[in-house]
């Protein structure tokens, strides 16, 4: 799990670059999400980091191609953009 955790964070910090607000966003969704994990025994706690880590890939493409960012435009991007950082690192 910490080689997971360690994995993405890298990887999300390459890919927010300079904006520490994004990235200490998801490192606080992350946080909550394996708090609620600890309770839960039937997960899987390799789907719920990626995605807690992940949630907001979205958001720099949307800006990058429409100068702003909403939830249907995070829809939009989010998918691929989360597929291309998890197919980088063979995540299953």
């Amino acid at each position: 799990m910490e080689h997971l955790i360690g994995q993405l964070t890298c990887r999300l910090v390459d890919f927010f670059g300079t904006d520490a607000r994004r990235i200490e966003h998801a490192l606080l969704v992350l946080h909550h999400s394996l708090n609620l994990c600890r309770e839960q025994t039937n997960i899987d706690r390799d789907i719920i980091i990626a995605a807690a880590l992940l949630h907001d890939v979205a958001i720099r493409p949307a800006e990058a191609a429409h100068g702003y960012n909403t939830g249907k435009l995070q829809e939009i991007y989010g998918p691929d953009e989360a597929e291309k950082i998890l197919h980088a690192m063979a995540f299953p």
